[in-house]
């Protein structure tokens, strides 16, 4: 009943949220192009995950468009999400009607998922909370076939997303060691239970680990962990040699830079290159854990009391004796996951993973002490159940509509017949999203301004050097409806933009 819910509630919404594509989705939506075109040398990429592409390619393949076909195979991860979770509720033994009340509330935070974040973190989300599932199956360290099912399940939570490779291992090696001290097993036959579901997900995945090989020229499972850890800790990119005021697009039909910024990114310090950058490593680290409490928030409010309860599970032996055994396998897993994310920025999306085992930990709480809730106890379940949709129901208020304008501004520029490369006067920021929208959505390439302190002279010295053809000018108010922009000699480019275009100017600077 859920799934037809959220099915519908996608048909119903999907119109105001038709062009909300990020600044990530601009790089996965180019990459599932490239498979669909069969351009696979350049489709690989260690930065964005393959499955959602491939997933999306076939889509395309089928005559959609392609953020129609991305939405479709994202609504899929997200029906599977609802059904592996309603698979925890029951092994749990959740009861009925709070089963529906939270199959509900979760309906609805899928159908905010699903745009929220296009691609990847809702079918890494249905394959870990899947291999967890099957981990916490009947005998399960006595039944190899379950192994190499967990394995092979390992290998598609990291074609999702690159996080779920040392997860996965770290996540089995923890729960097979736990299942086997909950079953009073004697020796290391729990080694195996662990062991070979890791070596079966390393040797199905050494295709495309080879292929980013071939590619990169370094043995990775993604270069996204490398260059995140980075930039988060010095607080910027740092940029291969030759660049300077401009970051070019990878490829001549790339949006911007974005969809392989390893290709454009030069060195990448670490905490362990030096004693500033590891304190350096540590107050970012205390600072992450505070928004971790700020993402848990943004799942729902009683997150936080959820994360602390599970401690209690796993570690107050009065805790340990009132619940199931088998939840503190459940618990260990919903406390390891946050772990690989204190090193890099923090958003609520990358624990979504978290938010089902949530709800188990707080439903079998507001069972096991309902008497001490008296007459409140079905209001708390409601409560607890709605609070998952606070955030979602204020966030999609604001995604509304979001990416209509540049859609409609592409198309202007379509009529003017303006074509090719673009920089902007934008760095990076909250305008940047809409920049992004407007180059995918125009098949115009933007050549990324990253600072805002480019000198003019230095700023057409670039955009001479790459042949840039446009520059935009966001916000012409600010400096009068008369801004002209204007070369070394005080000479205004030609407008071509004819005051068409609401809020932008655009100026031929190189025709």
């Amino acid at each position: 009943m859920s799934g037809l819910l959220l099915c519908i509630g996608l048909l119903v919404i999907y119109p105001y949220y038709q062009y909300f594509v990020d600044p990530d989705a601009t790089a996965y939506l180019t990459i599932s192009r490239r498979y669909a075109a069969d351009d696979f040398a350049r489709a690989v990429n260690g930065y964005w995950s393959p499955w959602s592409c491939w997933l999306t390619a076939l889509g395309i393949k089928t005559g959609l468009a392609a953020f129609p076909a991305a939405i479709i195979a994202n609504a899929l991860g997200a029906l599977c999400f609802l059904f592996v979770s309603h698979s925890l509720f029951i092994l749990f033994a959740i009861e009925r009607r709070l089963q529906w009340a939270l199959n509900s509330a979760l309906a609805g935070f899928l159908l905010y998922a699903t745009f929220k974040q296009t691609f990847d973190d809702l079918w890494e989300c249905v394959f870990l909370l899947t291999s967890l599932r099957v981990m916490l199956s009947a005998g399960y360290l006595h039944r190899p076939r379950l192994w190499v099912l967990n394995g092979v399940i390992g290998v598609l939570a990291y074609f999702a997303k690159a996080y779920a490779f040392p997860f996965f291992i770290l996540n089995t090696v923890c729960c097979s060691y736990f299942l086997s001290r909950l079953e009073d097993e004697k020796g290391n036959g729990w080694i195996k239970a662990s062991v070979f579901p890791v070596v079966v997900m390393i040797v199905c995945s050494s295709w495309w680990i080879y292929l980013l090989y071939n590619k990169y020229g370094i043995i990775t499972t993604s270069t996204a962990g490398t260059l995140n850890t980075s930039w988060y800790l010095v607080g910027h990119p740092l940029w291969a040699d030759g660049i300077k005021a401009l970051v070019p697009p990878i490829y001549h039909d790339s949006p911007y830079y974005w969809e392989d910024p390893y290709l454009v990114n030069g060195d990448t310090p670490h905490f362990w290159n030096g004693l500033r950058l590891f304190l350096l490593q540590i107050v970012k680290a205390g600072f992450n854990l505070l928004k971790m409490v700020k993402s848990m928030g943004e799942i729902s409010a009683f997150m936080l009391a959820t994360w602390i309860l599970a401690w209690g599970v796993l570690f107050a032996s009065r805790l340990r004796m009132v619940f199931d055994r088998k939840l503190r396998v459940l618990t260990l897993s919903f406390l390891l996951f946050p772990l690989g994310f204190v090193l890099i920025n923090f958003e609520a999306r990358y624990i979504w993973y978290m938010l089902p085992l949530s709800m188990v930990l707080g439903a079998l709480a507001i069972q096991r002490f309902r008497e001490n809730m008296g007459g409140y106890a079905k209001i708390v379940a409601a409560v607890f159940a709605l609070s998952y949709l606070v955030w979602p129901i204020w966030d999609m208020k604001g995604m509304a509509n979001e990416g209509r304008t540049e859609h409609q501004t592409a198309k202007k520029l379509k009529a003017l017949n303006v074509n090719g490369s673009f920089t902007a006067n934008v760095v990076y920021g909250p305008q940047m999203p809409a920049v992004a929208r407007l180059a995918y959505f125009s098949g115009c390439r933007y050549y990324n301004m990253p600072h805002s302190d480019v000198p003019k002279q230095q700023l057409l010295q670039e955009m001479r050097r790459y042949r840039v053809k446009y520059y935009f000018h966001y916000q012409p108010n600010i400096d009068g409806n008369d801004f002209q922009f204007r070369d070394e000699a005080g000479v205004p480019f030609p407008e071509v933009s004819q005051g068409r275009l609401s809020g932008l100017k655009v100026f031929l600077v190189n025709p």
